[in-house]
């Protein structure tokens, strides 16, 4: 129970403060106990007064004999046992140095006039406390002087101020910057939980999540880290679920791909097989709309298997220098029978470039080619026009496809595949480093694929997959 209690950073300044309050109050009282039991004896003890002492002095000297050593030495003798500290002497008429009592400074044998002011001058209002005395009254005579230290008439509380005020004052002093010196260190010591806490929270794992945070109290920090340390463990079982779920859906996704293109395989042979024979014009155009479809088909998954590597990082790259217009003339080769096949009007005008070799995956380019070009075929039917051009425009050269269909947005509409063909050329081209980009110009639509000139020393663009 007493360990929780305490556990809290709350609890903890709680009794922080308590004990500071304590401490006070303990000196408080202490403080005031010496000093009530100082006054109670300054109360009983009897200290001399300025006044008092002035008038007696005055009124012993005004009864003495004039010229009698023996009366001044009882006088010394009387006031000796009253005040053990006090020095006196006795100057004659004459102005001549008679006797003296506990004085310990040389004094002048002879006194004149000038020499008594300025002796007078020099004691008044200092220290000791001096009081001067005509014998029996009358400044022919002579006159009798004594000193006594002014802590005499000090009260005792006075004198113990004197004596232990700096150190009374110095230990307040003391409590205060311990008080002091305790909160910036309870206050520092948050802080740098706080801050490694926050260091802790930035730090990543090999799979770019948070790492957990070893939890030293239980306290308030302590709960907030054990919460951080549980949304670390649901971070990391989410992302083992989601890589599992992501490791099923591939292993379907290609046993799909698989069993459906077996079927496919046999479809298209006996399309083939059935064009062989002469048949009705109705059977012909069927046969050859199941070949197309068949094979649409078989393109849309390729395209899902190949979509399924690029999200899992699983498709491989390999960057190769290209010469990008002999790369693009050898390419479209391949596509200018089935343009013919369709009537298309086709213009091949591959210019200079500031850059004619191109860092990229020929694969790569090849499939972004090719769903380029099917969704010409597949789209943009009522045009009858094609134009792939190459050519060096302000920071970039560019590859331009260009058409006279409806264009991807409403291509998009008529097939389902065309998506995911396009999902695949964005992550592509920018697996590669490179741009691309969708307008029209009317009557044309034009798609760019775009590589920035590459600047003096730069490295080549990071490998994405």
């Amino acid at each position: 129970m007493k360990r929780k209690l305490f556990s809290s950073l709350q609890s903890k300044y709680m009794l922080l403060i308590c004990v500071a309050l304590i401490l006070f109050q303990f000196v408080y009282l202490l403080v005031s106990m010496v000093f009530s039991g100082i006054s109670n004896q300054t109360n009983r003890d009897e200290r001399p007064d300025y006044r008092k002492v002035e008038q007696s002095w005055h009124q012993a000297a005004k009864e003495l004999t004039p010229d009698s050593a023996e009366a001044v030495e009882q006088l010394y003798e009387a006031w000796a046992k009253q005040f053990p500290q006090a020095a006196m002497f006795w100057v004659n008429g004459a102005g001549e140095l008679k006797s003296s009592w506990n004085v310990e400074r040389e004094l002048p044998q002879t006194w004149t006039a000038m020499n008594t002011a300025q002796y007078m001058k020099s004691s008044y209002g200092n220290d000791p406390y001096t009081v001067i005395a005509f014998v029996a009254g009358s400044e022919q005579h002579g006159f009798v002087v004594i000193e006594l230290p002014r802590k005499l008439f000090q009260s005792m509380l006075e004198n113990v101020y004197d004596r232990f005020g700096t150190l009374l004052l110095g230990s307040v002093l003391a409590i205060i910057l311990l008080f002091i010196f305790i909160s910036y260190w309870f206050f520092r010591s948050i802080r740098k939980r706080l801050l490694y806490l926050q260091r802790a929270m930035s730090m990543r794992d090999s799979d770019n999540l948070p790492v957990a945070i070893h939890v030293r109290k239980q306290d308030e920090i302590g709960q907030l880290e054990q919460a951080f340390n549980h949304m670390v463990l649901e971070l990391k079982q989410s992302r083992e679920r989601e890589l599992e779920e992501e490791h099923i859906r591939r292993q379907l996704i290609a046993n799909l791909s698989h069993d459906i293109r077996t079927p496919l395989t046999k479809l298209r042979a006996n399309a083939y097989t059935i064009s062989k024979h002469e048949l009705p014009a109705p059977v012909a155009t069927a046969a050859q709309s199941m070949e197309g479809s068949v094979r649409q088909i078989d393109e849309l998954v390729d395209n899902l298997l190949a979509y399924t590597l690029l999200i899992g990082e699983r498709y491989r790259m390999e960057l190769k220098h290209v010469a990008i217009n002999r790369f693009l003339r050898e390419h479209l080769a391949s596509w200018y029978a089935a343009f013919e096949q369709e009537d298309f009007e086709v213009e091949i005008k591959l210019g200079e470039m500031k850059q004619p070799e191109w860092m990229i995956d020929p694969i790569w380019m090849k499939r972004i080619l090719d769903n380029l070009l099917q969704n010409v075929l597949r789209h943009a039917k009522s045009g009858k026009y094609v134009a792939v051009e190459t050519t060096s425009c302000e920071g970039y050269d560019v590859i331009r496809i260009i058409d006279q269909g409806n264009g991807i947005d409403e291509g998009k509409q008529h097939s389902e595949g065309a998506g995911i063909g396009l999902s695949i050329v964005d992550m592509m081209v920018k697996g590669m480093g490179l741009s691309w980009q969708v307008y029209r110009q009317a009557p044309y639509f034009i798609i760019e694929i775009r590589k920035p000139y590459q600047r003096s020393g730069a490295k080549h663009p990071p490998v994405a997959f």
